[in-house]
């Protein structure tokens, strides 16, 4: 999920569309054979999904590189956000479009069928325009527009988040308006509307959209039981929420322990049910889409995750910390001066401190400083500056790093622009 330096307070795909995918580009890999995410069922998922401007950052990168051209009026498309997905990332734009980029097997590109299934080559959403802020999660990809309404593209998740759409273009979100925040998972999608209702929408096999039924719903339906929330989270088939008075609470999906009660089973939770043993206020909260792990930022300044490790790791020391986002194995957080730093998982450079070794600290990525906003997701992490550059890192294998082309993972931060 796309995090900004203002911090708010707080299965699988179908193995024979891979193969058409990485046939049609002629890359290498799919399923979890270059590591990637590999859900319960067999293939990769998520990435994920905020946005700001202000002064010059990240001058201690490596100068800019030029990456895939988009028309933008004779001058660079300057890059207000990014959103991870399983195996794509989108970016929104000044102009209030979004460009997207890597693996839309499923629509995730926002694109016709008939556009190739991998395509590293940054190109805008038709037809969507006036973009606040952008999402993402799984293989969906969503768009907080400025009249504070929502259009995903990607596929149906109240059908199958892991099934194409029949046309693959945007569309707009029935049961939802004043929308002020976001979040993106595999199989389902919550908002945050004004007044601090939830709703959500997708799958609901293990009562993750919280309306007190495992009925799936194509129109936002209300979480129940859970009223004045500041922030929340969507995971693989589980939603948490931070509450008016810091606590947080989840539902749906436990197996491995994610819902922070300190148990796991596989029973139907569609009631919020408090988060054990947090030890203080919450700052910000994420999930994983890809495993069954959720993390939270504590006001003292300790992450504290609960779930599936990430990688060898329960949880960080991260003093000066203000906001959190997951991905499948790692987390990242960033400060108020927009340095970034990452632990758990290292194994395509996704840390971003020039190697691929795992850390059960937070160390910090390379150069990453006055970053505006940073996003986590699957094997990649990503932070947006000020100037409109942007600074990916991680798994490359299907473009998702924004360079125009498919290439070698990378564990070294570097700047470039659209």
């Amino acid at each position: 999920m796309f995090r900004d330096r203002a911090a708010r307070p707080v299965t699988a795909v179908i193995s024979t569309l891979f193969a058409l995918a990485i046939s049609a580009c002629g890359g290498t890999g799919g399923g979890s054979t270059d590591g990637s995410p590999a859900p319960a069922g067999g293939a990769d998922p998520a990435i994920a999904g905020s946005s700001g401007t202000g002064g010059p950052g990240g001058q201690n990168l490596p100068a800019a590189t030029g990456g895939a051209s988009l028309d933008c009026g004779g001058h660079g498309c300057g890059v207000k956000q990014i959103a991870l997905g399983t195996i794509a990332a989108c970016a929104l734009l000044e102009d209030g479009t979004v460009a997207c980029y890597g693996g839309g097997i499923v629509g995730t590109l926002g694109r016709d069928a008939d556009r190739p299934m991998i395509d590293p080559v940054p190109t805008r959403v038709p037809n969507v325009k006036g973009v606040a802020k952008i999402f993402g999660g799984g293989y969906t990809m969503c768009a907080l527009l400025t009249d504070k309404t929502v259009t995903c593209w990607g596929p149906d998740q109240s059908e199958n988040p892991y099934g194409a759409r029949p046309d693959g273009k945007p569309f707009a979100v029935q049961g939802l308006s004043a929308v002020v925040d976001l979040s993106v998972a595999t199989s389902h999608t919550c908002a945050l509307v004004d007044g601090g209702d939830v709703y959500c929408f997708g799958s609901n096999y293990f009562g993750e959209l919280g309306d007190g039924t495992t009925n799936n719903a194509k129109v936002a339906v209300k979480a129940r039981g859970v009223s004045g929330v500041k922030a929340i989270a969507t995971g693989e088939e589980m939603t948490c929420a931070v509450l008016a008075d810091g606590s947080a609470s989840c539902w749906g999906m436990n197996d491995m322990g994610q819902l922070g009660r300190g148990t796991s089973d596989k029973l139907v939770n569609s009631d919020p049910m408090p988060v054990l043993g947090l030890d203080g206020p919450v700052a910000s909260i994420d999930a994983s889409s890809e495993a069954g792990v959720a993390c939270a930022l504590l006001e003292s300044g300790t992450t504290k995750c609960w779930g599936e490790k990430l990688g060898d790791s329960t949880g960080a020391p991260t003093p000066g910390a203000k906001t959190l986002s997951v991905g499948w194995k790692h987390a990242c957080v960033m400060d108020a001066a927009g340095a970034v730093s990452c632990f758990g998982s290292n194994t395509k450079g996704q840390l971003g401190n020039a190697t691929t070794a795992p850390a059960t600290t937070a160390v910090a990525a390379s150069g990453v400083t006055g970053a505006i906003g940073f996003a986590v997701g699957g094997n990649t992490s990503c932070a947006v500056f000020a100037d409109g550059s942007f600074s990916c890192w991680g798994d490359d294998t299907r473009g998702q790093l924004g360079g125009g082309q498919i290439a070698p993972n990378r564990a070294t931060p570097e700047k470039q622009h659209l």
